[in-house]
């Protein structure tokens, strides 16, 4: 079974249970973005489209891509039932090349890649975002032992992602501002321990 495929098994589960693709945003996603004024807006692996339906509520003009059939046509179909509008993409991240400076908001949502991966995506969302825009970004962190990918090599902190726009800014021309980097503890119990990353990095203004 491809990847692809797993998911949208998963998103159709995900539909009958009344699981947590759907619904409302995450309230850490909610948090950061409320404040800011609505632009041009991406969510990447946007799954049901709980993430399109909200931004595009507040007003963003917003673009969902997910390589999921099934997940497009649960965002599609959520967008209706609220009479609201996003662009679609069905495509993997490795087919995105965005146009440079075409974004004010990014959102990457507990997406999960190899270290190499991760790093030639974080390079496009540095050149995708417009002066002043910013990354919004929530993930499983390594001490995560909740639910969600269990092998290590797909997780990460906030520091690895400030690193990598650091770098990516030098070559760019651009500064990218640190503006949340947590470690941020959701649940603990005796028996697991829900951890995440956020981070929130804007670029820098142009004077």
């Amino acid at each position: 079974m491809s990847t692809a495929e797993f998911w949208n098994e998963r998103f159709n589960k995900d539909e009958i249970e009344g699981g947590v693709f759907a619904g409302g945003p995450n309230p850490i996603v909610e948090k950061l973005i409320e404040p800011l004024a609505p632009g041009r807006a991406i969510d990447l692996g946007c799954g049901r489209g709980r993430h399109v339906v909200w931004l595009s509520a507040q007003g963003w003009e917003t673009t969902g891509l997910d390589f999921s059939e099934v997940g497009i046509q649960h965002t599609k179909q959520a967008l209706d039932a609220k009479g609201l509008e996003a662009t679609l993409i069905q495509s993997d991240l490795d087919g995105w090349t965005p146009e440079p400076e075409s974004f004010e908001l990014v959102l990457s949502s507990f997406m999960h890649f190899a270290p190499e991966v991760r790093a030639a995506l974080w390079r496009k969302i540095a050149v995708s975002l417009a002066p002043g825009g910013h990354l919004v970004l929530i993930a499983h962190h390594p001490d995560n032992t909740g639910h969600g990918p269990k092998d290590p090599a797909v997780l990460y902190d906030a520091d690895e992602v400030a690193s990598v726009f650091t770098a990516v800014g030098k070559d760019l021309g651009a500064q990218f501002d640190v503006k949340v980097a947590q470690r941020r503890v959701i649940k603990e119990t005796a028996n697991e321990k829900v951890v995440d990353a956020v981070v929130m990095i804007q670029r820098r203004p142009q004077d």
